[in-house]
């Protein structure tokens, strides 16, 4: 039996097919404007695995980076950006090892990617390493997925299909140590028309703002707002995703508590 991860590339889009890609670069982009890049430069796309965002992103006329830890996603995100006036530029690393051959003006990255960094200790290792090829005044933009998203999925299970595709998704949340376990069984249709089964199991990890704040401190970048989902709205105690904007600067932290 193969990993569902080693299947996953080839089949993300279509299981990811509800997010509005469109959207979150406007939103993200709206943001870094907003808290000082009118002018977003060179963006890098942190965890851009298929390059959905990087090809909304070129789409705008931006010049891309992305990065990934998995060459077969970025197999995908090469040749979805192909047809593009712009094509981006892919580099496959992992978020802690982020290894840029310059500067970039503007850091984004979605889809609760930061949530799959294994703690603090990676988490500000990760962060450490975009505020060293972020530029001073530059702007990171990200989400994380929350508590009361992680809990509300516990113990449940449900479905994904598409053509030729067919997903499982199981949750466990563990409260304590704010980790949500999700197993995954992928079935993918061959070209003779049987199926191919991969298992896997990966993990998400909650982290506070306070544990945010730390890290973002680690690569000299200060928080300047949290807003609720994928949204310019002010984020809520019981907001299940939040974007997050940190800025390459010594700005001190707005007083948000969630």
């Amino acid at each position: 039996m193969l990993s569902a991860y080693s299947l996953l590339a080839d089949a993300y889009d279509r299981l990811t097919d509800d997010v509005d890609y469109a959207r979150v670069a406007d939103v993200f982009l709206r943001l870094a404007a907003r808290y000082g890049q009118q002018e977003p430069g060179l963006v890098l796309d942190l965890a851009c695995g298929t390059g959905s965002l990087s090809r909304a992103l070129a789409d705008r006329g931006l010049d891309v980076i992305g990065a990934d830890a998995s060459p077969e996603m970025l197999s995908v995100a090469a040749g979805k950006c192909a047809g593009t006036g712009r094509p981006a530029l892919f580099l496959c690393q992992r978020m802690e090892a982020l290894d840029l051959y310059g500067t970039v003006r503007t850091v984004f990255c979605c889809l609760d990617s930061v949530n799959h960094l294994s703690g603090p200790r990676a988490l500000a290792r990760a962060f450490s390493r975009v505020g060293l090829f972020l530029e001073p005044g530059g702007v990171f933009v990200f989400d994380v997925i929350t508590v009361p998203r992680m809990a509300r999925l516990d113990k449940l299970a449900f479905v994904r299909e598409a053509e030729g595709l067919f997903c499982t998704y199981r949750y466990r949340f563990a409260p304590k140590t704010a980790r949500l376990q999700i197993d995954l069984d992928l079935f993918s249709e061959t070209a003779s028309g049987t199926y191919v089964r991969g298992s896997d199991t990966v993990a998400e990890r909650a982290f506070s703002l306070d544990e945010l704040d730390e890290a973002l401190a680690a690569g000299h970048m200060t928080r300047r707002a949290v807003c609720d989902g994928f949204s310019l709205r002010p984020a809520r105690p019981d907001s299940e995703r939040l974007t997050v904007v940190a800025v390459r600067d010594g700005t001190p932290p707005e007083t948000i508590r969630i």
